[in-house]
This record gives structure tokens, sequence and C-alpha cells, in this order.
């Protein structure tokens, strides 16, 4: 996995849990509920374009 998929992973993992965690005033639930699925779509396309970069037949 590569740095950026480590660090969306822990940037979605730690919103979602304050999200879900704790109590949040006005409108921080919806913007913490917000950067977890922002977060999470950009893990799963770190995920994507790390493994088109990585696999080459060539080397096989």
């Amino acid at each position: 996995m590569s740095i950026y998929g480590c660090a969306f992973l822990v940037l979605c993992v730690l919103c979602g849990l304050l999200s879900i965690g704790t109590i949040l005033p006005g409108h921080w639930s919806t913007v913490t509920e917000g950067l977890t699925a922002v977060f999470g779509v950009f893990f799963v396309i770190s995920l994507v374009i790390g493994r088109r970069f990585k696999f080459d037949p060539i080397l096989r």
C-alpha cells in the first residue's frame, strides 16, 4: 500500500471514529461524516492507481 493509501485510510478511520464516538455540536457531525466518505473514496482511488502502476506483465 502506498503512503497516500495509508494516510487516507488513517484519516478515514479517525473521522469515522470522531463522528461515531462523540457528540459534535451543530454542523460538525455532518462535516465529519462527509470527510469520512471523501477520505474513503480517496483511499479506494489511491489503491486502484497504486495497483495500476505496480502491475507490469513484462516483468513477470
